[in-house]
């Protein structure tokens, strides 16, 4: 490849039957199959192109490969996943990200967060997006660790806060049982948005359920906003169903009430502002929707504009819409949840701030869930999400990307 120019006959194959390629004027993705183009997407325009518009792929997995000391066929092949992961949702294809990578993923956030140095082969595959190198500050990356700097201590913390304000002190009795509902309430939640992109009409291409929350891709998008919003929300209308099942079936026991608070906490993606929104951290199911809302509606508006707007939004949320959307879903959800509760004849509980259903029945009568460990741990979870979305936030205004230039 020329440093001057993409010439044509580049062509770097990405997946079985899909290869990336450029005619001079740029880049876009070819659908053997179908034989049909994509255009490349604008988090990986900006790898391809640098952030100056004038770094060309082989450059940069030459710098990364003398960065990172690494070979040059495990750099490439490194690079041309991340182009692939990042594509994936536009050409609806599935991502089966490994178990291990996911663990490996964690890891390396753990050591960027206290500074430690990562080698390149500690770095999952479908994560070089947290390479702080100049062709990958793009929104979508940026917007990804800002997302997991939340889901970390929660994902961390927050069970063991709700063991120690719920059940004090059977912490490890229970622990098991958060582990197994968290895990059924990401494949519940996963399966209905797969059978409603079948019901609509969108043939599922495949799922895949790690760690973190889990992603379907369906074999082409949905035809409109309505039905992506439709199949969006299926996964917490469903997620919901075994949760008010379990508290139904005996609302005094802590193990049964363990079990079911994964499952209500899923209810909190139901509220509209959040699952319509291009805000943070909600925007990684729904920018696509609203883009297009935006595109339909003022069809003069340029690209960068609406990229610029999107990520003003998720700045702003980044910074302080993370804690504020909590309060605000808890409190809501908190109401439902009660007059249900109330109707069906269960005992008061309460609901703590920090992303998570915390309860303490007692029976008759209201309960403090403010235990000093469980409010500690909850507390130190969202100021450590809000620490680490602020300073992503901060890196993301001082490197905004260029757009493509087609």
């Amino acid at each position: 490849m020329g440093r001057e120019g993409r010439p044509s006959t580049d062509v770097w194959t990405l997946a079985p039957g899909v290869s990336l390629r450029s005619d001079g004027q740029g880049w876009f993705l070819h659908d053997e199959a179908l034989d049909q183009r994509y255009p490349v997407n604008r988090s990986a325009q900006a790898i391809l192109s640098g952030c100056d518009g004038k770094t060309p792929l082989e450059e940069w997995v030459s710098h990364l490969s003398k960065r990172f000391r690494a070979s040059q066929d495990m750099v490439r092949q490194g690079a041309l996943h991340l182009l692939w992961t990042l594509n994936a949702h536009d050409l609806a294809q599935p991502v089966a990200v490994p178990l291990r990578d996911e663990w490996a993923f964690y890891r390396s956030l753990l050591a960027r967060l206290f500074g430690w140095p990562v080698p390149f082969s500690h770095l999952p595959q479908r994560r070089l997006a947290l390479d702080m190198d100049r062709g990958l500050h793009t929104l979508r990356q940026v917007a990804v660790s800002v997302w997991l700097a939340w889901r970390l201590p929660l994902l961390v913390l927050t069970p063991a806060a709700l063991a120690l304000t719920v059940l004090q002190p059977e912490v490890l009795a229970f622990a098991p049982v958060v582990l197994i509902s968290l895990f059924l309430t990401v494949l519940l939640h996963e399966t209905a948005h797969l059978i409603g992109a079948r019901l609509l009409g969108w043939p599922p291409r495949g799922m895949y359920v790690a760690i973190r929350p889990g992603s379907v891709a369906v074999k082409r998008k949905p035809g409109s906003p309505r039905q992506e919003l439709l199949i969006g929300v299926a996964g917490p209308v469903f997620t919901a169903i075994p949760g008010i099942a379990l508290l139904w079936a005996n609302p005094g026991d802590p193990l049964w009430l363990v079990a079911a608070a994964p499952f209500l906490a899923q209810t909190l993606t139901l509220l509209p502002a959040f699952t319509d929104s291009p805000l943070y951290p909600y925007w990684r199911h729904t920018m696509d929707t609203w883009q297009t809302h935006v595109k339909r509606r003022v069809q003069r508006m340029r690209k960068g504009a609406v990229h610029m707007i999107k990520g003003a939004g998720q700045v702003l949320l980044a910074l302080v819409g993370g804690t504020f959307l909590t309060y605000v879903g808890l409190f809501i959800l908190g109401l439902a949840v009660t007059f249900i509760g109330d109707f069906a004849g269960w005992p008061s509980f309460q609901l703590a701030p920090g992303g998570v259903l915390i309860y303490r029945f007692q029976a008759g009568e209201n309960a403090s869930f403010f235990g000093e460990w469980g409010e500690g741990a909850l507390y130190l979870a969202v100021i450590a999400g809000v620490l680490n979305a602020g300073a992503s936030a901060w890196r993301l205004m001082r490197h905004q990307p260029k757009g493509p230039s087609a």
